[in-house]
Order: C-alpha cells, then sequence, then structure tokens
C-alpha cells in the first residue's frame, strides 16, 4: 500500500472513531450518572434529561 493511500485510511479510520464516540457520549453520561448516583432514584424522565443535555 503507497504512503497517500495509507495516510488517508488512517484519517478515515480517526474519523469513524470519533463518529462512534460522539454517537455514544449520552449513553456514557447516562450510565455515569447511573454509577455516581445510585442512592437517589434515576427515572426514565431524568436520564432522557441527561442524554439530550
Amino acid at each position: 500500500m503507497s504512503r497517500p493511500h495509507l495516510i488517508m485510511l488512517l484519517a478515515l479510520a480517526a474519523r469513524l472513531g470519533a463518529a462512534i464516540l460522539n454517537a455514544a457520549a449520552p449513553l456514557f453520561t447516562a450510565l455515569f450518572a447511573l454509577g455516581v448516583d445510585r442512592a437517589q432514584r434515576v427515572t426514565g424522565v431524568r436520564l432522557v434529561g441527561i442524554c439530550r443535555g
């Protein structure tokens, strides 16, 4: 594989990884809120509020 193709492939992989992390960020936020705040009940409505920011 030539060098320009390798660089292009690495850039594409980096973009794909960033897109996956951005899409999963609300889920991580909700899981973090559940893990940190176990003493307080977290309702579905509250989770939606957390996910929407």
